[in-house]
Parts: C-alpha cells; structure tokens; sequence
C-alpha cells in the first residue's frame, strides 16, 4: 500500500469516529415511535430532584417538562421482589451515565411507583440508595394510563422530539440482571432520527401485555358459586343474573328472600394480574347489598410472596378491613394496616379494585337496574 493512499484512509477513519455521535439513522421497525400519555404529576420532587430533571417549581408537571433529549421511565412497585433487585442494576446504569460525557446531558432517569406513596417511595430510594427520583402512584393512575403493562419493572426508554412530543421507542417487561445490552439500546436509541417518524394525532401508547388466567372455575360453576355465597348470608336466593356491563369486572344481580322480605344482592367476580412480573394473578368475589354494604369476601385464588395461596387467615384479617363498609367510599390503602403479612401487593389491588364498584354501579343504572 503506498503511503499517500494509507494517510487517506486514517483521515477516513479519524473523521468518523468524530463524527459517530452525529449520525441519525432512519427509524426501524425495533422502535415504536408512539407519543408516551400527556400524565400530569402532583410536585413532590426534592429541589435537587427538580435540579436534575430541569424542571421548575411548581405545584404539577408533566413528563414533557422534563428537560432532556432521552427519558428513561421505570415503573417500578417497591414491593416487587424483581424491582427490588433491579434497584442496584438501576443505580450502576445512572452511576455510567452520569459519568459519560456525551450520555449525561442527554439521558435521564425517573421511577413510577405504581400503588405507591410517597411515604413509601422516599423509604425505598433510601433503604436500595436510588440516586435518581421516585414519583408516587398511589392510585394506579399513571399505570395504568399505558394500558396493561404485564407487571413490574416496566421499563419504557423516551425521546423527545422537536416539537415536544415524548415517543416512545422502546419498552422492556421483567428484570435486567445487567445493564450493558440496555445501555446499547439507549445508544442506539439516541441515533435514531425523530423527524422520519409519523403518529397520527391522538394517538399514546398502550400496551396489552395481560396474563393468560386461566380460569379456576367455569361460568357454570362461577354463577353456582356466587349463588351460594348469597344464600349463606341469610335467605333463599330468587334469581340471579349476569350483569353484561363494560369492563373486566364479572357482575351479577341476585335477589335474596328472608322471612318475607326480597332483598337486592350484587357480586363481583375480579380477576386481575398483579404489579409484579412474577406474580399469579388475583381472583375473587366481594358482595354488596342495595345499600352499598359490603357483606362478603371470597377469594378464589390469591398469593402471597413466594406465590403460596392465601390461608383463612390471611382471608378473615381482610374480611376485617373491609366488611361492613360501603363501597361508595374510597378505600384509601394503608399497608401497615391494611395489608395481609407477605401480601402487600395482592391486598393493594384488592381495595384497588374495590374503588371500582362505585363505577359497576353507574354502569348498571345505564343499563336500567336499580
């Protein structure tokens, strides 16, 4: 190889690797490109947390305040055994970004605690030294904004476009033992040129990533079963029927005579999956009468830490929590007094979902039942 022709090529090569962190590629079909939802967020972020998001003082934000080019958004429960463990692959990922030149004004990374408080979260970053901010999701709002996530952590990696639009490009279920491949995706993922990207307007992200439940008993067996938790409370049970309302709550309305009196009954049948990657899911049935009382709990299939079946135990000490209050309340949860022992994510979801009643009930009067 002659000399001149050997200088030319390593001012080739010296011009590209100056110039690598320049280059855009046009979008594949390994990046979403969806607008992440418009979540407003009560301000209770530390100055120093607002300091590293770039975000004023204010009593709400949202993630389109946040000044950065890639948001790293973790939904996370702290009750999660995988979300605990994540916590310190978490902190070696901000600990090489922070120290990377070109990555530490570009990325940054934010938690969702999803049906968590502040009180817990701020417990969290301090037992697991969590450097980057946590942002509480008591009621599951911002959760389950993005549809079905499948549990957590749920990792989603954000980049915002010109006109502030946060898309989403990429999104992970379940736990990163390490993280060098992710750091390669948020490499990547910041090479990918926004401008060739198209959405249609109103469009956000949603994922559907629910669980198979299989189902422990058959709709026969359901409305047998639903039947005789209504006669144990007292009475003969007239006529029962299933309620089609919307939503993935079963709904059937009974009427229960007793010494001359008719009395309206409605149970709900819930199965949902828990915010935890490894998890079984919930299911069980809680009945109300006309008045909103609430008179039963029967579960059908619930776990507690290392997925073992609820006892009569763990069943009688919430039937303690809540029995005998009416669903047109809120059940705010309490985990230190609420919560079943080893069962906190599963105790959560069940007032969760018991919040939802007040909703089956509008729907019902749509539907002319009183």
């Amino acid at each position: 190889m002659k000399p001149k022709l050997l200088g030319l090529i390593v001012i080739e090569l010296l011009f590209l690797c100056f110039t690598s962190e320049a280059v855009t590629v046009p979008p594949s079909t390994e990046w979403i490109g969806i607008p992440f939802p418009e979540l407003i967020f009560k301000q209770t972020l530390s100055s120093e947390d607002r300091k590293y998001l770039g975000l004023a003082e204010t009593e709400k934000f949202s993630l389109q305040d946040i000044d950065v080019e890639m948001l790293i958004v973790e939904y996370l429960n702290i009750y999660c055994y995988s979300c605990q463990l994540q916590a310190s692959v978490f902190n070696q990922l901000y600990s090489v970004i922070k120290q990377d030149a070109n990555l530490k004004s570009k990325v940054k990374m934010i938690g969702i605690g999803a049906g968590n408080s502040q009180r817990e979260v701020e417990r969290f970053r301090k037992e697991k030294n969590i450097p980057f901010p946590i942002l509480p999701d008591q009621k599951f709002k911002a959760y389950e904004a993005i549809g079905n996530a499948g549990g957590t952590p749920f990792t989603i990696l954000i980049r915002k476009a010109e006109k502030g639009e946060m898309l989403v490009l990429s999104h992970h279920l379940g736990l990163m033992k390490d993280y060098e491949d992710f750091l390669q995706k948020i490499n990547s993922a910041l090479k990918v040129d926004l401008r060739a990207i198209q959405f249609n307007e109103g469009e956000y992200f949603t994922v559907d990533a629910r669980k198979k439940l299989e189902a422990e008993l058959s709709e026969e067996q359901l409305t047998a079963k639903v039947e005789e938790i209504m006669a144990d409370l007292g009475g003969e049970v007239q006529n029962i029927e299933r309620a089609l309302i919307p939503g993935d709550d079963i709904v059937y309305i009974g009427k229960l005579s007793s010494e001359g009196q008719e009395k309206q009954l409605i149970a709900t049948v819930v199965r949902r999956d828990l915010v935890c990657d490894v998890c079984h899911g919930l299911h069980f049935i809680y009945i109300f009468n006309e008045k909103g009382e609430m008179l039963n709990f029967t579960p059908i299939s619930i776990s507690k830490y290392g997925n073992k079946t609820w006892d009569e135990k763990d069943r009688k000490k919430m039937e303690t929590r809540i029995l005998g209050r009416s669903i047109f309340e809120t059940f705010e949860f309490n985990p230190e007094v609420d919560a079943v022992s080893t069962a906190t994510i599963s105790s959560n979801l069940i007032f969760h979902s018991l919040n939802q009643a007040k909703k089956n009930v509008e729907a019902l009067k749509k539907k002319g039942y009183k």
